[in-house]
């Protein structure tokens, strides 16, 4: 075949092909009438293709501890709150409405954004005062001090109360003016009465704090003139667990001192009455039996076997007065203030030795079931060494020993 012939031959070929796959595919061509229809194409969906913008990871938040801090300039706070300084601390105060007495001070957290400072977060936090420390209140949650509601007594008749010259009682019940303004007489629900800063209609400075100053006589207040200045009387008032020291000065008696104490518990009551110091003693052993033997430092003989001395020291301290020092028994020792002894009246040391060394020999001393004036509490002690010694077993917070490990805390009490 020539050339020619074999080019029309694979031109027919590649015409007859093409049909056929026109006639399997059904395009363009019509099928026949009772023709079998060809089985449908498969279809395929493809998904649309969208985009959707990169999301940031949310950090991990962890909060840090709050700590105090000073408080802010311009830091608005509720216009009851008494601003105290305690230490180098900044405590805010009020009464609450069942006249409850609660602090405040300002402090500060920090938030981490995935370990990392974000920023520093604070705010008013409850927080208790302890001899002459603060601390937060665990567990530490910031107050609002928009909700904070502030407490007023129920004004008290001032009739039965003897007055200090100062101080004039008005006609509102319970309202006492003097030269810095008004005080009110009243009580909270279940609470001895006290003074509290007033306004001139007889109400109460909502949340204000009672006042600290003597404003009543005591009960029991010696009359007598004294025979010569510059003598001291020492007067104890058992239902306030308190002794005061008058001295004389220009023909009257005033206030010198005063002391919180620890009279006979009941069954071992303190001899009431007029009585005279009999002898000092600087180191004195105490006790009637063996059972209840014991140490008193700078004792001073009020009558019979009743005295003025310290907190009792262990027996096993025995003569050595610089051991002994060390061996106060602490349990005794935060008993001031309430009935506690076989009859003897305690003190702190600081006060005994004030007496042994102001109060001499022939010094009168006054005992009775009266109401006084109440001496502040004593320095707590620190449940630590050095100044705990061992079981219920240290110093007194107020010993004047140069070696007293207190006095870097509290410094030396006047004794």
């Amino acid at each position: 075949m020539s050339c020619r012939g074999r080019t029309i031959k694979r031109r027919l070929c590649l015409i007859i092909a093409v049909a056929l796959l026109l006639l399997s595919c059904g395009c363009g061509v019509s099928p026949e009438v009772g023709a079998q229809s060809p089985e449908p194409a498969v279809r395929i969906d493809v998904p649309e293709i969208t985009t959707a913008p990169l999301s940031t990871p949310v950090p991990v938040e962890t909060l840090g501890s709050p700590n105090l801090a000073p408080l802010p300039d311009g830091y608005e706070l509720p216009a009851f709150y008494t601003r105290l300084e305690v230490g180098a601390a900044e405590v805010f105060a009020f009464l609450d409405a069942e006249g409850e007495l609660q602090y405040r001070a300002y402090a500060e957290y920090p938030v981490y954004h995935n370990d990392r400072l974000y920023e520093t977060v604070g705010g008013l936090y409850p927080v208790c005062v302890e001899s002459g420390q603060v601390a937060l209140v665990e567990p530490a949650i910031a107050t609002d001090p928009s909700l904070e509601r502030a407490g007023q007594c129920e004004a008290q008749s001032t009739d039965a109360l003897r007055l200090k010259k100062a101080y004039t009682k008005e006609d509102a019940e319970g309202l006492v003016s003097y030269e810095g303004g008004y005080l009110i007489y009243g009580a909270f629900s279940g609470k001895a009465p006290a003074f509290y800063p007033a306004t001139a209609d007889g109400g109460m400075i909502a949340g204000a704090l009672p006042i600290e100053d003597d404003i009543i006589v005591p009960e029991y207040f010696p009359k007598d003139e004294p025979l010569e200045d510059g003598e001291y009387l020492l007067v104890v008032y058992l239902n306030t667990q308190s002794v005061v020291a008058y001295l004389s000065r220009e023909g009257e008696w005033t206030e010198a001192r005063r002391m919180i104490c620890s009279s006979g518990r009941p069954g071992d009551d303190t001899p009431s009455g007029v009585h005279r110091i009999t002898v000092i003693y600087e180191y004195k052993q105490l006790g009637m039996s063996e059972e209840s033997y014991c140490y008193g430092q700078y004792a001073s003989r009020i009558v019979g076997h009743y005295l003025f001395h310290s907190t009792p020291i262990w027996f096993e301290a025995g003569r050595d007065v610089a051991k002994a020092r060390t061996m106060v028994k602490l349990s005794e020792f935060e008993k001031l203030g309430e009935p506690a002894s076989d009859g003897c009246i305690r003190l702190t040391v600081a006060d005994a030795k004030w007496i042994y060394d102001n109060c001499g020999v022939g010094t009168e001393v006054r005992i009775g079931l009266w109401d006084g004036p109440k001496a502040d509490a004593p320095p707590a002690i620190i449940y630590e060494e050095p100044y705990v010694t061992g079981d219920d077993m240290g110093w007194d917070p107020t010993d004047p020993d140069p070696a007293n490990p207190y006095h870097d805390v509290y410094g030396v009490v006047d004794g």
